[in-house]
């Protein structure tokens, strides 16, 4: 290279360092207070089957697995299916349909009534060893008819700082002022195997899916409190986003639980909740004791073992980036220009320098 080119290129660094140091500026200062965060998340591995408490109806469509995630081995191949003969057991051929973000597994002959099978899964050395193996044996029992689910409050409102999963700021999750109500359902058979059925919160119409952060991934067929319950949560601040909040005021509530694929439903009444938050915080009945931050049980039954066991995952690797004082943002889009000058102004001297060593020595 000459000279005359090393100084040519100089001269082109030097002209960018306004314009960077503009840039560095104006990228400093432009986010408005509460603006300055990042929200990255890591899609977590999930590898969950569920039979219920070991009875299958012989009019499922299949035995519910909730698996995905950042496994490369492919449910075909993590997938043994296998039928009692006696003492024995003998692999039989699986077929596998994905419906409603799950994975449907059954034999590729029709299954009776009377029949025993173990599903063993290994999801490959790409996993951690508590989350690569699950094995589940379960019977198929009598068809299941459709029924009825009653819908109750398993809560008084209580009013309290909840994290919410908003879209907005890219933040993983915001504290919202709310008022909230946890609902649970009860149901009209002995033999609701609760473990295998699909539930589905409406909430005026439309679907509830709440969530306590935008890294927060909720087991299909579950809620975000479990299966077969929920919480009803509407913003005091009067921020509200679809099947995420609410606004203040009287809400009608009703749940679903379906047996996947198939149309076999059990249904619920409507539920009249009311959400108010005036006055809420000064009522002392209302406050949840367990804290600012806590969150409020949702009592169990005893019907509900399963819905005890996960059924949602926080992914790994979400990160928040929470914004400066207002106080230090000035003198931080100060530093960030003037950093941006001295690299560049670097970089360019080394241009020179490796062209002709001896300039600028």
């Amino acid at each position: 290279m000459s000279l005359g080119a090393a100084f040519s290129r100089l001269r082109l660094h030097r002209s960018s360092l306004p314009g960077a140091f503009l840039i560095s500026l104006t990228g400093a200062v432009a986010l408005r207070p509460g603006e300055a965060r990042a929200c990255s998340c890591v899609l977590p591995f999930a590898n969950e089957l569920r039979v219920g408490d070991g009875r299958i109806p012989s009019n499922a469509a299949g035995v519910p697995w909730w698996y995905g995630g950042y496994s490369k081995q492919e449910p075909s191949t993590a997938l043994t299916l296998e039928r009692w003969q006696g003492q024995q057991l003998e692999r039989v051929d699986a077929v596998i349909e994905p419906v409603d973000g799950i994975l449907l597994i059954r034999p590729a002959q029709p299954w009776a009534e009377g029949e025993r099978y173990r599903i063993s899964i290994d999801a490959g050395p790409m996993v951690f060893a508590e989350e690569r193996f699950r094995t589940a044996e379960f019977e198929v029992t009598q068809p299941l008819e459709a029924g009825e689910l009653t819908l109750v409050p398993a809560s008084e409102p209580i009013r309290q700082p909840l994290a919410l999963g908003y879209f907005i700021a890219s933040a993983c999750t915001v504290q919202a002022d709310a008022v909230l109500v946890n609902v649970s359902a009860s149901w009209t058979t002995n033999d609701f195997p609760l473990g295998i059925l699909y539930f589905e919160t409406y909430v005026d119409g439309q679907r509830w899916l709440p969530r306590e952060g935008l890294c927060t991934v909720v087991e299909p067929g579950s809620s975000w409190v479990g299966r077969g319950r929920d919480r009803i949560v509407a913003d005091c601040s009067g921020y509200r986003e679809a099947g995420l909040s609410l606004a203040p005021g009287t809400h009608q509530v009703r749940m679903e639980a379906r047996l996947p694929g198939t149309d076999v439903v059990f249904s619920s009444d409507e539920l009249s909740l009311g959400l108010f938050c005036e006055d809420e915080r000064e009522s002392g009945s209302l406050l949840n004791a367990g804290g600012p931050f806590a969150v409020a049980p949702v009592p169990d039954d005893g019907k509900q073992a399963e819905a005890a066991a996960p059924q949602r995952s926080s992914a790994s690797g979400c990160a928040l980036t929470s914004p400066a004082p207002a106080a230090a943002r000035p003198a931080a889009a100060l530093l960030l220009a003037l950093a941006s000058l001295g690299l560049l102004r670097r970089r360019a001297e080394r241009v020179v320098q490796r062209a002709h060593p001896g300039v600028g020595r």
